[in-house]
Order: C-alpha cells, then structure tokens, then sequence
C-alpha cells in the first residue's frame, strides 16, 4: 500500500526495557534517532507508547508489541526483545492504538474497542484482574472513533459524538461530579458533555481534555501543577462516594470533578490538545503552541524554572513558523515545525528522550538530532540509497522514549506530511457528519441505508496526508450519513463555515446554504425505506431527547442545521383514504422506489418536499412537531441565544420555517375529529407548540431587518375550523377571571387575518359598551336603594353613556378635548352627541352627523393638521 515513499521508524530514549525494539545500538539509553528494525514488508500506519512499552499497528490492520510486560501489556505471557504480533487480535483488523502508562486500547474496522495490561482500578473497562486482550461487551453497540489512555483511566469518543469513561477515580478524573476511592469498571456515558461536537480527546496521568469542534476545550481532574489550565482554581463541590476516604485525603484539593471550559483559550482557535503525566499542550490553527501545568524539567518550553504554570501561555520560542504536530510524552514534548525541516523537544532528558545527543532536561525547545528534510523540498539522491533525506510524517512520544515515523522524499512523490490543524470529516478519527466527501461516496454507491460495516483496512499514515478514510468501501459513508442524524454533536459539527471559531450570541457558524443543499443532495439519494430509518433515528437520538440546555453553545447549532432541512416540509391537509380503504389503511408502508425522484421533489411546489409522508411515516409533521417541542424547551439562556440567531438567519430560511409551522396547523385542523380524548390532547399539543414557537418568531420578526410580510403569519382557516366568537368571548371571561388554563387561539392574534381582527375589534366594542350599560344599571340600582338608608346621596355614576357636547364651529378641538379628559372607562360607554344650543336628542342620527363632520374637516384642505 506504501511502496514509494517508503516509510522508516527512528527511535530514541529509554530502552532498558526494550520499548524501542530491536535497534543497532547496544545500551540502555539512545540520545538522538535511531533506525528502529520491523520487518521490509511492513508499512507502519500508526505507532502508540506507553511508559515502558510500544505498540506497532500496520497498514494491513496487524498490531504488534514490544518493551516491559509486567502488567501484561504486551498482549501475550512473553517478552522478546523485538516486535511481535499480538496473537488474539489477529482475526480482527485494527484501525487504531493507544497506550497508557501500562494498558493498551485498540479500534477494529467495526468500531469495537479490545483493552489489554494493568487493570488496578479498572481501567480496561471490565472487572478481575484479567489482563488479557478483550472485548468491552458493554460498548459493542457504539462505533468507537477515538480512545485515549491515562495512569489509571481510559476516555472513549464514538461516531455519534458521545463520551464514555471508566477507571480511577480518585481525582475526579472521569468527570462525573464527585471524587470516590472505588472505581468505575463499567463505562459510563458523559453525559454532561451530551451533545457536544468533539474534535479529540486526550487523558493525562490524573486529568482529561476534551476539545470541541469549534475549539472550546473542556478539562476536569487532578490538578496539582496547574495542568487543567483554570486560574483562579475554579473549585468543585467534591462528594465521596467510599466509605473509605484515605486515597481521596491523599488527592490534594486543587482537583475538578466536573468539565470545566478553559476561559483563557477562548478566542485561540484550538484545533487539537494533548497530555502528558502532569502537563497539557495545545495547538492552535495558525500553528502556535500553548502550554501549562508542571514545569520541573522544563517540559512547557518556556525557558523557565518555575515547577509549574498554571495559565495557558504561548511557546515564544515557536512563534516564528508554525507548528502541526505535538506530542506530549510522560515527562517531555515533542513538537514538528515541517516548514523548517526541524523535530523539536523540550522537557526531562535524563533518559535523552530528547534526542539532542545529550542526556540534560531542557526547558527550551531543542532540534532532535535527526536525518530530517524541510517540508516541500526533495532530493535528487536515489530513493534507494541510504542517504535519501527523510520527511517526518509523525511523531510519538512515550514514559521516557520517542519515536518519529518517516518517509523518503523524492522529486517523484513530494509528500505532504500529516498536520494537526487540518480536520478530515472522513478520517475513521472523526465523529460521523453530514459533508461532501460523504456524499461524493454515497452516490457511487449500488446500494443504500442500511449497510453492514465495510471490510476495510485503514490507509497508512504514509500514504496521505491524514489517516483519511477516502481509500475504505464507499459503503462506509452511507453509515456515516445515519449515525450524522442520529446524535445533536454530530449535526452541531455539520457544514460550518469559515467563522465557526467565532461561534457565539450574535454568530450561529453554521454555513445555512450548505446545510440545505447537502441534506437536499443526501434525501434525494436516499431509497424511501432508508429515510423513514434516518428520520427515526434523528426522533430517537436528537428530537424526543432535546434537553433544556447544553454544556456548550456549539450544541444549539445542530438545531440551525435542521432548521433549514426539507425534513420540516408539511403539507396542509392529510391524505383523503379512500372509500374502500379501512381506517387503518397502510399509510405507513415506505414507498418502494430505489430513491426519491425528480417528480417526487417537485409536485409539492414551494412548500415541499413532504420527505417524512414519502418515507411512509404515519404523521408527516413529526420531525417539525419534534423540533418545535425541542426549541420550546429551552431554557432562558440558550432559547435568547436561539432567537438572536434566527433573527440574523435569511429572509428565505426565516419565512419557510413561519411557513412550515403555519402549514402543520393548518393540516392538524384538516384532519378528521379525535375520537379519543388522547387524540384530541395530541392535537392540540401539536398546535399549541407550533403558535408558540410562531409567537416567538413574531417577535424576532418585528425587529428583522427586513422583516417578512406578517401576512405569512396569517391562518385565516382558523375561522372556518372554529368558532371565533364563541372562542374569544370565552377567551375574555377566563382573562377576566384569572384563568386561562386552557388552549385558545385567541392568545396568539397574529394569526388572525384582517377581516377576523376586525370581526373581533366589533365583537368586543360590542361586549365593552353592553358592560358600560350593564355596569351604569347597576350603579343606579346601588344609588337608589343605598342613598335612602345612608341619608345622604351616593355619589355613583348612573349613566350608561358617554355624553359629548360639541360646538359646530369647534368640532375637531372639542371632540379631542372630551377624548383627553375623559376616564377610560367612560369610553367603553355607549357615544351620545350632542350640540351646544341645539336640543336635539341623539338617537344615532346626531352621533353620525358628527362622524360626517369630522372626517370632512380632517380631510379638508383648509383644515390646520398642525
């Protein structure tokens, strides 16, 4: 698979245990890069070190073992000095390794993860004291995509963006809140992190790293040296969960149980972190490398002697060109600038891990002493001659040891080596998302959803630039595309845009336009049979989940992506069955067509697609009423966030989803009469969500700019379905009672249009002016029965009108000034008009003379508007 350039592996470091394999060099300590021997068939992918052992993984999916074994971390009872193949992994193939300081994790092409070596505190994810190589049962249901392994503990990223943790406890290194002696054997789902689109994970000795997708980096644990980065120390309530309490004294307090966002990296755009025992180093998208936590040996690379520092502070000594790739071994750092050709390192060196040709610390970074050449140049030498200069594809370092995997250059094959700062959708790393590359795969495929797991074999890093997953099946992407729908993470890491790291209150990130047109792309490639599952996978793990709130706001822009999808497209009247057809007629059954045609996309006009009703489903307003449900939900913080955003969304996207909510309505009141007192519960919770949620992008839309016509808010079958009147005379007793328990369409009168407003306006001019009646009546009655027995008069207003004297010559000027001074109430009354000097007495013809004359002076030319 790599036959030119070939790959070569160099060494250095401790090697009393021979953790760096069959080497020339006869000693226990190697201070500069050493050829390491492995067999000339090999083509290493990836390499993976312990504190005092090596795993070596192949392009063919083979894992191979070298170093200390005793904890049985080299997979087998044996401990030869070379590699050799781990024997119980050989009827799976392996796309991935991982080592902690003495446990080993490896990722089969299926995604299921086998754990081997030291198991204390459980860490290898099972009880016993079992250190053989085995399957976590309780995780074969995930796709695993990344693992990453501490002292004592062990962090799981699958393909649906989810977390798991297991292992120590002590320091609160798993982040579920509290601090215990026992430990957790059974992985556990991180569930405060739901949700969260992640980009990588790393596990020090006693802490732990998440970082999003968007560059918020997330970390809990120990924190004695500072490494979690948070200054002041935000400290965390710590409960106990063991009777026991002598290991939790021990841990000392500077510890967080709980992920906590580094502040001070805000704005940094991170794109990738890394741990070592006590230290944390973070690498930036322009190539600047930021370190913290303990400096005893100089291994932050700031040239200082401080034990540690607490604050995420910037390697000067870096600055100059930048960096995409680090690595942070037990003690030391390892860093690959490839635009200068150049390895460096800085940290502990007594074992000279740092291969400087000298064993000193050193707390600057130093060159490795290595056959390396600048990125991008070539070399006119024979590719076969040993003196070829070579080009570092990747670094790993381990407890005291280090290797660099390498490649020769020639002016045949110019090799771009693997950067950190670049994230591939489709590396067999990367949580599952919705993205061309996917979708380029999926429409060579012969077949759709669903697909058992494709029988590849991981590239090697050698060969491309990435550990991309371009060269598996074309199936593969198909699965991607599923689980994409199925976990919030991954539609919140789905066609972002270039200012996704500025995602914030007044920026969502998300490229709208992309989102739209991929999932349009996607749906039309899809077989009836096959959306109806990705639509019940987006209900089952996105919609009838949704929380009130989010450890991040990257997590609300998920709902961004949906926002714009053809998934909400309702139509406004239910399938009329036919007279033969029953009642239950298999309305559910998905279509048998290969895929969605042209035909299928267009006869709905504007308004359609209707996917959800062309997948078969029952009710094709779900995933609206889901998403309305899941937006409506949402606390007070994330919910102004959302309304800010769909205020700055375009006027196409805003106005199709006022448009969608409209049409559910609307369909919910065309179907036929509930039955059952569930249906008729069901109903209305459909229409009360969707006008809450119109009711809120009624008040977005007053402040838009430009705002859509309130016309698209308009449901004028609302009159025809129900009884306005009866309903807004009920609406008023219950308002006026202190009520309003129950659902009435009168609390949402943007949706009326205007022949109902003004039906309503008179209905309740109507009703005021017969309270004013009824109200003068009353007071009459209280007047004349009350004034008797009190011997002197009640002062109580007995008229039912509102009396206006007016002089003709001051029509105007008189009218306003009875308006001004007059009671409110007064004005609820019954208007009778009457003229200075004159007696006549209105009966409604006086009262519509004066209307007459005021619209004529008002409109008169001659008229003062002034």
């Amino acid at each position: 698979m790599c036959a030119a350039p070939k790959c070569f592996l160099f060494g250095w470091g401790a090697c009393d245990d021979n953790q760096l394999g069959p080497h020339e060099q006869d000693s226990q300590q190697i201070s500069s890069p050493q050829p390491i021997t492995v067999p000339s068939r090999w083509t290493i992918a990836r390499v993976a070190c312990g504190y005092k052992h090596t795993l070596l993984l192949n392009a063919d999916g083979e894992v191979y073992s070298c170093g200390g074994n005793e904890f049985g971390q080299l997979g087998r009872s044996d401990a030869p000095p070379d590699f050799r193949r781990i024997t119980a992994l050989e009827n799976h193939t392996i796309t991935d390794i991982a080592c902690g300081a003495y446990h080993n994790a490896a990722i089969s092409y299926t995604g299921r993860l086998f754990t081997w070596g030291c198991n204390s505190n459980g860490q290898l994810g099972r009880e016993g004291d079992d250190s053989s190589v085995k399957m976590i049962r309780s995780l074969a249901e995930h796709r695993v995509v990344q693992v990453s392994l501490g002292l004592e503990h062990s962090l799981v990223l699958t393909d649906t963006s989810r977390l798991f943790v297991f292992g120590s406890n002590i320091w609160g290194q798993l982040g579920l809140g509290f601090r215990s002696d026992l430990p957790i054997v059974i992985p556990q789902q991180l569930m405060c992190l739901s949700g969260l689109p992640i980009r990588c994970i790393s596990a020090g000795g006693v802490h732990s790293a998440v970082l999003t997708i968007s560059g918020t980096l997330y970390v809990w644990g120990g924190n004695k040296y500072g490494q979690l980065g948070l200054e002041p120390i935000e400290m965390v309530a710590v409960e106990s969960v063991s009777g026991s309490r002598s290991s939790i004294e021990s841990a000392p307090q500077h510890s967080v149980s709980v992920p906590t966002a580094v502040k001070s990296l805000k704005g940094q755009r991170a794109v990738f972190v890394d741990c070592g025992e006590s230290h944390t180093v973070v690498l930036t998208e322009e190539g600047g490398v930021f370190t913290y936590g303990g400096n005893q040996f100089g291994q932050l690379g700031h040239g200082e002697s401080s034990k540690s520092i607490s604050i995420p502070r910037k390697v000067a000594d870096l600055m100059d060109n930048p960096t995409t790739q680090v690595a942070c071994g037990r003690m030391h750092t390892l860093v690959l600038v490839p635009s200068l050709g150049c390895v460096y390192a800085f940290g502990a060196g007594s074992e000279g891990q740092l291969g400087t040709n000298t064993n000193t610390d050193s707390s600057r970074p130093m060159p490795v002493k290595g056959p390396w050449l600048r990125s991008g140049t070539s070399s006119n030498q024979s590719t076969n001659s040993p003196d070829v200069p070579l080009e570092v594809a990747r670094l790993y370092a381990g407890g005291d040891h280090a290797y660099a995997l390498t490649r020769k250059s020639t002016t045949k094959s110019q090799i771009v080596v693997e950067d950190f700062r670049v994230w591939d959708p489709m590396s067999s790393r990367s949580i599952a998302t919705v993205c061309p590359q996917a979708l380029d795969h999926l429409r060579d495929a012969l077949t759709a959803l669903p697909l058992p797991a494709p029988m590849y074999r991981t590239s090697s890093t050698c060969s491309e630039s990435s550990d991309s997953t371009n060269s598996q099946h074309v199936m593969f992407a198909s699965l991607r595309l599923e689980t994409a729908f199925s976990s919030l993470g991954c539609l919140a890491a789905t066609c972002l845009a270039d200012n996704h790291f500025s995602t914030g209150r007044d920026q969502h990130g998300v490229d709208l336009d992309a989102a739209r047109d991929l999932q349009q792309q996607l749906f039309r490639q899809l077989q009836p049979k096959n959306l109806r599952r990705l639509i019940e996978k987006l209900m089952d793990g996105v919609l009838n989940v949704a929380r009130p709130n989010y450890p991040s706001i990257e997590c609300l822009r998920g709902l961004m992506v949906l926002a714009v999808s053809d998934l909400l497209n309702t139509p406004r009247a239910p399938d009329r069955p036919n007279s033969h057809d029953s009642s239950h007629s298999d309305i559910s059954a998905p279509i048998d067509k290969h895929s969605l045609s042209d035909s299928d996309w267009n006869e709905s006009g504007e308004a359609g697609p209707f996917l959800v009703k062309l997948a078969g489903l029952p009710n094709p307003g779900m995933v609206l009423h889901g998403f309305t449900l899941a937006i409506n939900q949402l606390e007070p913080a994330p919910s102004k966030i959302i309304d800010r955003w769909f205020a700055r969304v375009q006027p196409r996207y805003f106005k199709k989803l006022v448009t969608n909510l409209n049409n559910h309505i609307v369909y919910i009141l065309n179907m036929q009469p509930a039955t059952a007192d569930y249906e008729r519960r069901s109903k209305e919770e459909g229409v009360r969500s969707s006008l809450e949620l119109m009711k809120r992008l009624y008040r977005i839309n007053e402040s838009r700019q430009p705002p859509i016509s309130y016309v698209s808010f308009y449901i004028p079958v609302v009159r025809e379905k129900v009884n306005i009147d009866s309903s807004f005379l009920s609406w008023l007793r219950e308002r006026e009672s202190g009520g309003m328990h129950f659902f009435s369409f009168c609390d949402y009168p943007f949706i009326f249009d205007a022949p109902t407003k003004a039906r309503l306006l008179s209905l309740e001019a109507t009703l005021s002016m017969q309270n004013a009646v009824n109200q003068a009546e009353r007071n009459t009655l209280i007047q004349s029965v009350m004034s008797p027995l009190l011997g002197y008069p009640v002062l109580t207003s007995t008229s039912p009108f509102f009396h206006v004297t007016v002089r003709r010559d001051f029509l105007i000027q008189d009218t306003l000034t009875y308006l001004t001074v007059a009671n409110p109430s007064e004005l609820r009354k019954v208007l009778r008009v009457q003229f200075a000097g004159e007696e006549a007495v209105d009966e409604g013809g006086v009262m519509k003379h004066t209307s007459i004359s005021r619209a004529r002076m008002l409109l008169s030319e001659k008229y003062d508007h002034s």
